[in-house]
């Protein structure tokens, strides 16, 4: 028999149930008499986690005295901004459970004890980092998929919307890595949690949370600290290494060496999916990154090998401004994001990808856009692949041309 570790549950509780058309919590809806939550603690009971921690947010008291005398943890997701921002809230609990944590939606009344009890097992046995559970069905309309490879190693999931009906349907539990905390996290809210690595002896990477810095910071400041709702701060230390300015300079000789920046040698270049060029006027040049933080992640740069804002000329300054509304404004007609980071870095200090040459990143935002497996398994998911997002900007910038045509002709 498999020898399963003691593990921790974590029950996602704090969504709205918009689709349920009721303000009752979607989890407190009934299914054979009884509240969908209780069917899903129901199945889990068996197992015996060693901790279950339930995490609610709409309507929190109902969900909580509906649970009254269970013995479960309670953490709050407030607002609700997705699965992975539940888990990161459910933080401070989970960390005083065991390392293996289960990650289940507690609007899931169908599951099975006997499918966790598989799931952990194998899970356990094959020593993996992530472990998560989908199924196939003769009809998934209305769920994700999970995209497999030729070998049926995971490639990837995809919304319905941009599935074809080949793909796997996702499923809800998963089992993330517990050994860590969410190392780098970037929530709907900017949200930051940094732990500060060092190994040990046996040279594994261990992690903990940084304590106050000589005690600068407020309460609210430190972890589990009563601050801003969903807002999490960096708390660092300083380390002198004066032996790194001659590194710098020597890289900085090496940089030098290379001949033409990307965005110099792209702007040589007829846009086209190949090259992800999307435009190439006088003064601006229209990218796709290639290396997307999200889907839909475009770059405007200047024509010109230009290092300052302050060495724009007036004709480059009011191209640039054009086309980052350009941008939005295509990337919001096909994509409807909720929000965007739009921004630019100089210099190597400030995280510039690219030196001396002036770029902009536009790069949209949806509500819940980290999951857990961004959270937990440091593993980011992009759910389109990179030549069918250059077909949607390249047609969505074409609308807004014709749009903006039409309102100058008026």
């Amino acid at each position: 028999m498999t020898h399963r570790p003691p593990f921790t549950a974590v029950v996602l509780a704090a969504g709205l149930g918009k689709r349920m058309n009721s303000d009752l919590p979607k989890v407190l809806h009934p299914a054979l008499g009884k509240p969908l939550l209780l069917h899903v603690l129901g199945q889990l009971s068996p197992l015996e986690p060693a901790l279950t921690v339930v995490v609610v947010g709409h309507r929190a008291p109902l969900v909580m005295e509906a649970l009254r005398g269970r013995t479960v943890s309670f953490a709050t997701q407030s607002p609700q901004l997705g699965t992975g921002h539940a888990v990161q809230m459910a933080w401070s609990e989970v960390e005083k459970g065991p390392d293996t944590l289960l990650v289940l939606a507690g609007d899931m009344p169908l599951i099975r004890t006997a499918t966790l009890k598989r799931l952990l097992e194998r899970h356990a046995r094959e020593g993996n980092a992530v472990t998560f559970l989908s199924g196939v069905l003769d009809d998934p309309g209305g769920y994700g998929r999970v995209i497999k490879d030729g070998n049926g190693a995971f490639v990837k999931i995809l919304e319905e919307r941009d599935a074809t009906p080949e793909g796997a349907v996702a499923g809800g539990p998963g089992i993330p890595p517990r050994g860590q905390p969410p190392i780098g996290v970037l929530s709907d809210r900017h949200a930051h949690l940094h732990p500060r690595p060092w190994w040990n002896d046996r040279g594994g990477a261990l992690f903990r949370r940084p304590g106050a810095v000589r005690r600068e910071q407020s309460r609210a400041a430190r972890p589990g600290g009563a601050g801003p709702q969903g807002v999490g701060f960096l708390l660092m230390e300083t380390l002198w290494a004066g032996w790194r300015m001659a590194y710098i300079r020597k890289a900085s000789a090496k940089q030098a060496d290379r001949g033409p920046c990307l965005f110099c040698a792209k702007a040589k270049q007829r846009p086209g999916k190949r090259n992800l060029v999307v435009a190439r006027t006088e003064h601006v040049l229209v990218l796709l990154n290639l290396y997307p933080y999200n889907v839909g992640h475009m770059l405007i740069a200047t024509r010109r090998h230009t290092p300052s804002l302050a060495a724009l000329t007036r004709e480059e300054s009011v191209e640039l401004t054009e086309w980052l509304g350009r941008a939005e404004s295509a990337l919001r007609r096909e994509y409807r994001p909720h929000g965007f980071n739009v921004g630019l870095n100089l210099g190597r200090t400030a995280g510039a990808g690219v030196l001396g040459h002036l770029h902009w990143h536009v790069v949209p935002r949806w509500n819940g856009d980290t999951n857990f497996m961004p959270v937990t398994a440091n593993t980011k998911v992009l759910p389109e692949s990179l030549g069918r997002t250059y077909e949607r900007v390249v047609k969505a910038l074409a609308t807004v041309e014709r749009a903006s045509r039409k309102r100058a002709r008026r």
